[in-house]
């Protein structure tokens, strides 16, 4: 299943939401964008330098600065699609960038993956 459909099927999962659902796909476009480069340590991100991103600064890079808040605009769409559902960043493009999951499934414990991109 390739990412247009899980996109899609997110949708039909969620009716009424198709909006934010389409706002989450392209942010998930963009933050899979930096996590390629960032994996590859070369690069330009939105202006920024990918080789800098882990400087040794007691603050954090502009780069990872602006990722944080990529990644809370993914949190916060979520939680606007459904907010029982959980955001897990995993940063790595070659396994999974984010995944959605929710802890409703046929045990109380049981985790049911929904989508990972």
């Amino acid at each position: 299943m390739n990412r247009t459909d899980k996109i899609f099927r997110l949708g039909e999962l969620f009716p009424g939401k198709s909006e934010a659902v389409q706002r989450l796909h392209r942010l998930l476009v963009d933050y899979d964008k930096l996590q390629v480069l960032l994996s590859n340590g070369r690069g330009w991100w939105h202006g920024f330098d990918v080789s800098e991103y882990d400087q040794e600064t007691e603050e954090p890079s502009p780069l990872r600065r602006y990722e944080e808040k990529q990644e809370q605009k993914i949190k916060a769409l979520i939680a606007e699609i459904d907010p029982a559902l959980i955001v897990d960043f995993g940063g790595d493009p070659r396994g999974f960038c984010v995944r959605i999951f929710s802890h409703v499934g046929l045990y109380k414990d049981c985790l049911s993956w929904l989508f990972y991109y």
